[in-house]
């Protein structure tokens, strides 16, 4: 065979039908389409609904009925489900907030009383409304009846709306004054990649705030909500509180997403202490990204197990809190196995949104949802805060400027701490290749004041709630500890946050890492000499900027109970004056913004400071 003679195996190729070529060439002049109509024509596309120009269907039918805009919509109760309700809980009466707390309705319902059904007992019952039916039967069984509103109405500045309404008409008319602000807003506009890469982030996030409201299915929602039993337990418990502050409310929504990162951050801690106990993990640690993606995957492994454990624990807690007529499928255990798979892949679902987020978005995913978490909270426990100083005391105004005031100068220490680092100056050996000189700089090397960052705190909280355990054995010994405003809670509190910080900045900073890399580069401290007296020299520094660092974590740790305790700050506002939440917050957003200047100082545009760039962080 011949390269001149070679052809495609017989079958392999085919003509393609050539159609609309005219008359002539035999396959017509109209490509199949026939002649004239909408659908003869190129680009033609069937909108939904359209019926060949005529007028719709839908247009056609005609119009009956109309809506009555003064209706009153009631929920409906029967008198059988009174009865059943009074028996179970030994009730004398029946009022609005007994039927939310039993789930039978949600605390924006107006409830009227049916007469569908008897009642074994005379009952005191009051609703919005009852049928003439059911006023009959409750006063034949020797009962009462009254109608009303099931809770005073509440502050006209309460309404969640108009509060944050003009809130945001207040920021915005500040941002319009500053001109500063108003043209870096313009230039992050300007340039596209950032515009694209801060819309996609938002966009993620909402969708991550909108699942945080998706109860589990089987789950009644009028069963939730505030004045529930959940709710009582969110606000009772500081821990079970402190988690739905990190899901964002997920966690007393009982939503899908209600284990939120957590689990993953726990998976993460795991992982990271292996990768220095276990020579298999430190191996992968030394094998740069590879080993970096290896170790992504075991966390996410890990975290599997973990939501496997904290799943029915979750799902456990329902059936202990909420009644059992919140559970449209009942204890049942595969309820319990259906609920844990969907909290599984909603912990899964949110892991996934913070890899887009870090990957195609500004900043990185998990700490910015964990943020919106936190932040999304805000509004609420400032408004809760708010409506109990104007109804507990006098002077209230000036109660809630001077803890906002308060709560500004801790945000601006917080800051301090997070920004705070030592330089180390680092001088590089001078070397001569062809024509080019390289190395003969000095640099710096940056130790944080605060390299442990949140994880102190973190354990110090996980490690005081184990005197619970020790309720019915040593009761006074535990009670010490139940207060979390007491003196030996924050005692003990502030003491292993000092500990605690000592003991993860040894974990995360290797002084003798970073000498064998200034040595294998060239480089030195001026007057140290390479090698052990440099790791010395860099411990040596390190044990006396953690000392102060530590102290102020620990004042950090405690602000929250300082603030319940002398100021009378409700818990859920006291959150925000220290602790992982705070913190948490601080640093994302420091890095968020680092990350936004970065792009636009490489198209040339200035900072976001009037001073310059953001200092402190690397």
């Amino acid at each position: 065979m011949e390269l001149h003679n070679l052809k495609p195996a017989k079958g392999a190729t085919h003509h393609d039908k050539r159609v609309g070529r005219g008359a002539g060439s035999g396959r017509g002049g109209y490509s199949g389409r026939g002649n004239k109509g909408a659908q003869s024509r190129s680009g033609y596309k069937s909108k939904l609904g359209f019926e060949g120009g005529q007028m719709p269907l839908q247009r056609r039918l005609p119009k009956f009925g109309f809506t009555n805009l003064k209706r009153v919509e009631y929920k409906a109760i029967n008198l059988s489900t009174l009865d059943e309700l009074a028996a179970k809980k030994e009730l004398a009466a029946v009022d609005f907030e007994a039927l939310v707390s039993a789930g039978f309705v949600s605390s924006n319902d107006k409830v009227k009383i049916l007469g569908n059904g008897t009642l074994s007992k005379g009952l005191a019952v009051k609703a919005h409304a009852f049928s003439k039916s059911a006023e009959a039967a409750i006063v034949a069984a020797g009962g009462s009846v009254e109608k009303g509103e099931g809770k005073p109405p509440k502050p006209i500045f309460m309404n969640h709306y108009i509060a944050v309404g003009i809130v945001l008409i207040v920021i915005v008319a500040l941002m319009a004054t500053n001109k500063k602000l108003v043209e870096t807003l313009k230039n992050i506009y300007k340039i596209e990649e950032l515009r694209k890469r801060i819309l996609y982030t938002l966009g993620l996030l909402l969708v991550y705030r909108l699942g945080s409201f998706v109860v589990i299915p089987g789950i009644n929602p009028n069963a939730l909500g505030e004045g529930s039993a959940l709710a009582n337990q969110m606000s009772d418990n500081s821990l079970l509180g402190l988690l739905d502050v990190f899901s964002g409310g997920a966690f007393g929504n009982a939503a899908i997403f209600a284990l939120g990162v957590m689990p993953y951050i726990t998976a993460s801690i795991i992982i990271q202490l292996m990768g220095i106990m276990i020579p298999y993990f430190q191996k992968m640690q030394k094998e740069g990204e590879s080993g970096r993606r290896k170790m992504n995957q075991w966390t996410r492994f890990l975290t599997i197990v973990v939501l496997a454990i904290q799943g029915p624990a979750y799902v456990a807690n329902l059936f202990h809190t909420l009644p059992a007529t919140a559970f449209i499928y009942g204890h049942s255990f595969w309820f319990v196995v259906y609920a844990t798979v969907i909290l599984i892949a909603g912990t899964m679902f949110i892991m996934w949104l913070g890899e887009k987020i870090t990957d195609k978005g500004i900043g990185n995913g998990i700490s910015l949802i964990i943020m919106i978490g936190i932040v999304a909270r805000l509004p609420h426990a400032l408004l809760a805060e708010v409506n109990a100083r104007f109804q507990t005391s006098d002077g209230s105004a000036i109660m809630i400027i001077l803890e906002l005031v308060l709560l500004a100068l801790v945000f601006m220490a917080t800051i301090a701490l997070v920004q705070a680092v030592r330089k180390v100056p680092v001088q590089y050996a001078k070397r001569i290749i062809g024509n080019k000189q390289y190395g003969g700089v000095r640099q710096y090397i940056p130790l944080k004041m605060n390299a442990a960052n949140v994880m102190p705190i973190i354990f110090a909280q996980a490690l005081m709630f184990i005197p619970m355990l020790f309720t019915k054995i040593a009761p006074g010994f535990a009670g010490a500890f139940a207060d979390m405003t007491g003196f030996w809670y924050n005692f003990t509190l502030a003491v292993l946050v000092i500990a605690f910080t000592y003991f993860y900045t040894a974990i995360i900073v290797n002084p003798q890492m970073m000498a064998d890399d200034m040595k294998r580069n060239g480089g030195f401290i001026p007057g140290v000499k390479p090698g052990k007296q440099t790791v010395n020299y860099i411990d040596t520094i390190m044990t006396r900027i953690t000392l102060p660092g530590s102290f102020f974590l620990a004042i950090v740790a405690i602000l929250p109970a300082l603030a319940m305790k002398f100021l009378n700050v409700q818990q859920a506002f006291a959150y925000f004056y220290g602790g992982t939440s705070l913190l948490i917050m601080v640093g994302v957003i420091l890095d968020t913004l680092k990350q936004i200047e970065s792009h636009l100082l490489m198209r040339h545009y200035d900072g976001l400071m009037k001073t310059g760039r953001i200092q402190g962080r690397h």
